[in-house]
Protein backbone atom coordinates (compact mmCIF):
# COMPACT_ATOMS: atom_id res chain seq x y z
CA UNK A 1 0.00 0.00 0.00
CA UNK A 2 0.76 3.61 -0.48
CA UNK A 3 0.52 6.16 2.09
CA UNK A 4 0.60 9.83 0.36
CA UNK A 5 1.67 12.13 2.59
CA UNK A 6 1.65 16.36 2.22
CA UNK A 7 4.96 17.54 2.66
CA UNK A 8 4.33 21.26 4.11
CA UNK A 9 6.37 24.36 3.43
CA UNK A 10 5.79 27.97 4.25
CA UNK A 11 3.02 28.34 1.47
CA UNK A 12 0.41 26.49 3.74
CA UNK A 13 -0.97 25.60 1.14
CA UNK A 14 -4.44 24.64 3.08
CA UNK A 15 -6.03 23.66 -0.35
CA UNK A 16 -3.58 20.99 -0.59
CA UNK A 17 -5.81 19.28 2.72
CA UNK A 18 -8.62 18.78 0.22
CA UNK A 19 -6.58 16.17 -1.12
CA UNK A 20 -6.58 12.43 0.01
CA UNK A 21 -3.44 12.50 2.30
CA UNK A 22 -2.80 10.10 5.30
CA UNK A 23 -0.74 12.45 7.03
CA UNK A 24 1.99 15.51 7.08
CA UNK A 25 5.72 16.06 6.55
CA UNK A 26 7.12 18.77 7.94
CA UNK A 27 10.86 18.65 7.37
CA UNK A 28 14.22 21.02 7.93
CA UNK A 29 17.18 20.12 8.53
CA UNK A 30 19.44 23.14 10.77
CA UNK A 31 21.36 24.34 7.10
CA UNK A 32 17.65 24.85 5.30
CA UNK A 33 15.50 27.85 5.36
CA UNK A 34 13.55 28.23 8.49
CA UNK A 35 9.64 27.93 9.08
CA UNK A 36 7.94 30.85 9.27
CA UNK A 37 5.83 29.90 12.12
CA UNK A 38 4.64 33.50 13.27
CA UNK A 39 2.70 33.50 10.09
CA UNK A 40 -1.05 33.07 10.71
CA UNK A 41 -1.72 30.82 7.81
CA UNK A 42 1.30 28.32 9.59
CA UNK A 43 -1.64 28.08 12.56
CA UNK A 44 -4.52 27.56 10.17
CA UNK A 45 -2.92 24.98 9.00
CA UNK A 46 -1.53 22.93 11.99
CA UNK A 47 -5.06 23.54 13.10
CA UNK A 48 -7.04 22.04 10.48
CA UNK A 49 -4.25 18.86 10.07
CA UNK A 50 -4.95 18.92 13.86
CA UNK A 51 -8.95 18.76 13.06
CA UNK A 52 -8.15 15.85 10.28
CA UNK A 53 -6.17 14.15 12.67
CA UNK A 54 -3.15 13.72 10.23
CA UNK A 55 -0.02 12.17 11.33
CA UNK A 56 2.66 15.38 11.32
CA UNK A 57 6.19 13.42 10.42
CA UNK A 58 8.01 15.90 12.09
CA UNK A 59 11.54 16.79 11.54
CA UNK A 60 13.19 19.96 12.93
CA UNK A 61 15.84 21.91 15.18
CA UNK A 62 15.98 20.52 18.80
CA UNK A 63 13.89 24.53 19.99
CA UNK A 64 11.99 24.28 17.40
CA UNK A 65 10.49 20.82 17.96
CA UNK A 66 9.80 21.53 21.40
CA UNK A 67 8.42 24.69 20.21
CA UNK A 68 6.05 23.25 17.75
CA UNK A 69 4.81 20.00 19.81
CA UNK A 70 4.46 21.91 23.04
CA UNK A 71 2.94 25.30 21.54
CA UNK A 72 1.89 25.25 18.17
CA UNK A 73 0.58 22.12 18.20
CA UNK A 74 0.07 20.27 21.07
CA UNK A 75 -3.01 18.17 20.47
CA UNK A 76 -1.82 17.23 17.09
CA UNK A 77 -0.37 13.26 16.46
CA UNK A 78 3.27 14.22 15.69
CA UNK A 79 5.58 11.36 14.63
CA UNK A 80 9.40 12.06 15.58
CA UNK A 81 12.11 10.13 12.97
CA UNK A 82 14.83 8.42 13.77
CA UNK A 83 13.95 8.24 17.62
CA UNK A 84 14.84 11.75 17.70
CA UNK A 85 18.66 11.69 16.31
CA UNK A 86 18.05 15.07 13.87
CA UNK A 87 15.59 16.28 16.61
CA UNK A 88 18.01 17.72 19.09
CA UNK A 89 18.59 13.91 20.01
CA UNK A 90 16.90 11.12 21.80
CA UNK A 91 17.93 12.12 25.01
CA UNK A 92 17.82 15.79 24.89
CA UNK A 93 13.88 14.86 23.81
CA UNK A 94 13.33 12.89 26.57
CA UNK A 95 14.62 15.49 29.32
CA UNK A 96 12.59 18.34 27.52
CA UNK A 97 9.25 15.59 28.26
CA UNK A 98 8.62 15.39 24.41
CA UNK A 99 8.28 11.36 25.11
CA UNK A 100 5.90 11.61 27.30
CA UNK A 101 3.33 13.67 25.56
CA UNK A 102 0.72 10.63 25.27
CA UNK A 103 0.07 11.87 21.39
CA UNK A 104 4.22 11.63 19.94
CA UNK A 105 5.29 8.71 18.57
CA UNK A 106 9.13 7.67 17.06
CA UNK A 107 10.24 6.07 14.14
CA UNK A 108 12.86 3.79 14.59
CA UNK A 109 14.76 4.38 11.54
CA UNK A 110 18.56 4.80 11.88
CA UNK A 111 17.89 4.72 15.44
CA UNK A 112 20.00 2.53 17.59
CA UNK A 113 18.81 -0.80 19.39
CA UNK A 114 19.70 1.10 22.84
CA UNK A 115 17.44 4.45 22.47
CA UNK A 116 14.68 1.82 21.08
CA UNK A 117 14.70 -0.50 24.14
CA UNK A 118 14.34 2.69 26.34
CA UNK A 119 11.45 4.26 24.24
CA UNK A 120 9.70 0.40 24.40
CA UNK A 121 10.65 0.03 28.47
CA UNK A 122 9.12 3.84 29.08
CA UNK A 123 6.89 5.03 26.24
CA UNK A 124 5.57 1.43 25.50
CA UNK A 125 5.68 -0.44 21.75
CA UNK A 126 2.71 1.05 20.92
CA UNK A 127 4.10 4.63 20.27
CA UNK A 128 7.35 3.11 17.98
CA UNK A 129 6.89 3.03 14.34
CA UNK A 130 9.35 1.37 12.01
CA UNK A 131 11.22 2.94 9.51
CA UNK A 132 14.51 2.63 7.64
CA UNK A 133 14.69 5.85 5.58
CA UNK A 134 15.93 4.56 2.43
CA UNK A 135 17.95 4.94 0.94
CA UNK A 136 20.03 6.38 3.90
CA UNK A 137 18.95 3.24 5.71
CA UNK A 138 18.79 0.00 4.63
CA UNK A 139 15.83 -1.67 5.06
CA UNK A 140 16.83 -5.47 5.65
CA UNK A 141 19.33 -3.84 8.27
CA UNK A 142 16.66 -1.54 9.94
CA UNK A 143 14.40 -4.51 10.14
CA UNK A 144 16.80 -6.79 11.67
CA UNK A 145 17.48 -4.62 14.54
CA UNK A 146 13.99 -4.11 15.49
CA UNK A 147 13.58 -8.09 15.48
CA UNK A 148 16.95 -8.10 17.61
CA UNK A 149 14.91 -6.42 20.65
CA UNK A 150 13.26 -9.90 20.79
CA UNK A 151 9.94 -8.02 21.47
CA UNK A 152 6.98 -10.60 21.56
CA UNK A 153 4.89 -10.99 18.23
CA UNK A 154 2.51 -8.67 18.93
CA UNK A 155 4.69 -5.97 20.27
CA UNK A 156 6.79 -7.09 17.01
CA UNK A 157 3.66 -6.54 14.86
CA UNK A 158 2.47 -2.77 16.26
CA UNK A 159 6.04 -1.60 15.92
CA UNK A 160 6.05 -2.97 11.92
CA UNK A 161 3.04 -2.29 10.91
CA UNK A 162 -0.04 -2.34 13.22
CA UNK A 163 0.66 1.28 14.95
CA UNK A 164 1.23 2.78 11.78
CA UNK A 165 -1.92 1.11 10.29
CA UNK A 166 -4.03 2.49 13.33
CA UNK A 167 -2.63 6.15 13.08
CA UNK A 168 -3.67 6.33 9.16
CA UNK A 169 -6.94 4.44 10.16
CA UNK A 170 -8.07 6.77 12.52
CA UNK A 171 -8.19 9.88 10.16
Amino acid sequence: SIFPYLFVWNDFALEELQQEYCGIKWHRHDNEPIYHYDDPRCGDMIQEITRHRLPIVLEESFSNTCRFVEQLAPEAVIIIPHLGALNGSYPALERAGIWRRANTYADTALASTEHMRHFIQHYGAERLLFGSDFPFGMPGHELRKVESLGLVSKELEKVLSGNLLRLVNEI
